[in-house]
């Protein structure tokens, strides 16, 4: 099985202000779907304890469409060969769980948060609390 982190990068990182070019996201998923077939066993997923949950990142969590983002971004990603993983909360559409107002100690403790708090302030992003 193979773990890939590229389409994660896709829209320049996590702490980019740049929107993602779809038609990227489907070259790397055809070039990775393609590239195993018969040979080996792809991961599907789009968040991790690294990521801003996608459903915030690439689709809209608006109260009128983040369920039906929710469900675009999981059909688009389950419908492809491989293992899904669904991380906690992603199953239920959670939002964003980043925030440069309340920051958890959990996450002040994660060994990339400095450098990624520096990035996001660099470029504006302005960051949601918890809900």
């Amino acid at each position: 099985m193979i773990f890939t982190f590229e389409h994660l990068d896709l829209d320049g990182g996590k702490w980019t202000a740049k929107l993602l070019d779809l038609r990227s996201l489907k070259h790397h998923f055809t070039s990775w779907q393609k590239g195993l077939y018969g040979k080996g066993w792809n991961s599907l997923y789009w968040n991790n304890h690294d990521q801003p949950r996608i459903v915030s990142r690439w689709g809209n969590d608006t109260a009128p469409y983040r369920d039906l983002s929710a469900k675009m971004l999981a059909t688009c990603l389950h419908f492809l060969c491989g293992t899904p993983y669904i991380y906690q909360g992603e199953e239920i559409g959670k939002k964003i769980n980043y925030s440069l107002i309340y920051i958890p100690v959990f996450i002040k403790n994660d060994s990339s948060f400095p450098n990624c708090f520096i990035k996001a302030i660099k470029v504006s992003i302005i960051l949601r609390t918890f809900t």
